[in-house]
């Protein structure tokens, strides 16, 4: 029997089981799967942050590599907890997003858009939305920015480096 699709009363597509069944759980649950992932690569980075002398591995990282004027791309929830792990360290952090709902004060810092970058002086952009990573790096790009890093790229970095001191 095909499946067959009938917009209801309430103007929702509403599909009834057939040839194409099979095809809509796959991409169904390769959603989900996709959406468990993210979570799942948020949930380990965020414990990489708060894990025992992980913030002091990742300043040590950050001085080490010259990293004194930071930018911090991303306001969400993993650029705060990152912000927050950082911040008695440095005088100079900047927050920037692209997203308009993002732009406001966040711990008396304001939020302003990467196009605020050009005429900034600043020795790295730590991009932390995990999987907008490859679009901020064209955003950036367009910009003539080229010093960037994914938060990922310094957790690995600065754990690598506590292990070849052990």
């Amino acid at each position: 029997m095909p499946i067959t699709k009938k917009t209801n009363n309430k103007g929702r597509l509403d599909y009834r089981m057939g040839k194409d069944f099979e095809e809509i759980i796959i991409k169904e649950l390769i959603r989900k799967d996709v959406e468990l992932y993210r979570v799942k690569s948020y949930y380990d980075t965020i414990s990489q942050i708060v894990s025992l002398g992980g913030k002091n591995t990742i300043l040590q990282f950050l001085k080490e590599n010259g990293y004194n004027k930071i930018v911090i791309y991303g306001a969400g929830t993993l650029g705060k907890i990152f912000y927050d792990s950082i911040k008695d360290a440095y005088d100079e952090i900047t927050i920037v997003d692209n997203n308009q709902a993002s732009r406001y004060d966040y711990d008396e810092k304001n939020v302003v858009s990467v196009e605020s970058l050009m005429n900034s002086n600043f020795d790295i952009v730590i991009i932390t939305p995990l999987f907008a990573f490859e679009t901020i790096k064209e955003t950036l790009g367009k910009l003539d920015i080229r010093n960037y890093i994914s938060v990922q790229e310094i957790f690995l970095n600065s754990f690598l480096y506590v292990g070849e001191m052990n």
